[in-house]
């Protein structure tokens, strides 16, 4: 495969970049910073500005499987600059691509893949939630992620039916969500938000590159929920870190009050309950390197 991939410079496009060199797949991605045009060996780097909407329309040779993972961190307060740029780096990115590939006089490109997320879906702690479900959360983050989802249905117009993953919390020891848990965990403190009783879906870092390619390579076609198939309530992740550093803590509980005084709406993230399905992408045949908590955990850890 030859690939064009955006976002190829962050915790997960450079961990896909890596793979993909190592199967021995042709890459090439994008990046805003002239600077990061060297940054892999082996891969060819294309200059692009989603918030000006251009691009090197070079980066399209011979590329037969775009992956999108661009878009700017949720985790930064949601100023009202900042919440404009987490809506815009994701709509225009898609749509920069879009028109890049709209301006060909033709083009080889068979997969289209887009990175989306779980935050789409509605609070829940009685249900597993499926792709199928329709209801949006009605707060920033929800709509965020639908109008990214149907941003990037509009590539059905050039015949590119999108694979949408709803990517669960990330583990990995690079970044993400871990390393924020491990800190007071090595000081033998542990600490849930809320009743801590909130399910938390996630997936390791590794399961979910090889999920990105192994979606790709199949030509699936549809929304999938990227997570592993065992969530864990919140109390249960701190208690299984702190069981793979083999450290002991006394577990603390920050009332929900004080999380939204302290973290405003971005307080969800922290408190929300998604208990999300990975039965649609278990169905494809896909084989979890890390099907629970504590084997991706013993890995990351070790």
């Amino acid at each position: 495969m030859r690939l064009l991939i955006t976002g190829a410079t962050g915790l997960v496009g450079s961990r896909l970049v890596e793979q993909c060199l190592a199967n021995g797949h042709q890459v090439h991605y994008l990046s805003t910073r002239s600077s990061q045009l060297d940054r892999f060996e082996k891969a060819q780097g294309f200059m692009w500005n989603p918030l000006e909407g251009t691009i090197d329309i070079n980066c399209f040779e011979g590329v037969d499987t775009v992956i999108n993972l661009a878009g700017s961190s949720i985790s930064k307060p949601w100023t009202k600059k900042n919440r404009k740029l987490i809506l815009e780096s994701r709509i225009k990115s898609l749509e920069t691509l879009r028109k890049g590939i709209q301006s060909l006089d033709n083009h080889s490109i068979k997969s289209f893949l887009t990175a989306s997320a779980i935050g789409i879906y509605k609070e829940d702690y009685n249900n597993k939630l499926k792709e199928v479900n329709t209801e949006v959360a009605d707060d920033f983050l929800g709509s965020v992620v639908h109008a990214w989802e149907q941003e990037a249905n509009l590539f059905t117009e050039l015949g590119l039916d999108p694979i949408i993953l709803r990517i669960g919390l990330v583990l990995s020891s690079q970044g993400g969500v871990l390393p924020s848990l491990l800190a007071p965990i090595k000081a033998s403190v542990g600490v849930v938000f809320g009743n801590g009783d909130q399910w938390q879906s996630w997936i390791h870092i590794d399961d979910l590159v090889q999920i990105i390619l192994f979606l790709s390579q199949k030509n699936e076609r549809g929304i999938f929920n990227a997570v592993a198939p065992n969530p864990v309530r919140q109390k249960e992740l701190v208690r299984s870190i702190a069981k793979a550093l083999n450290k002991k803590i006394i577990l603390f509980r920050m009332p929900k009050l004080i999380v939204k005084l302290l973290f405003g709406e971005r307080s969800g993230l922290l408190i929300n309950s998604h208990c999300i399905s990975a039965s649609k992408i278990k169905k494809t045949d896909y084989q979890y390197s890390f099907a629970t908590l504590g084997q991706a955990l013993d890995h990351i850890v070790s």
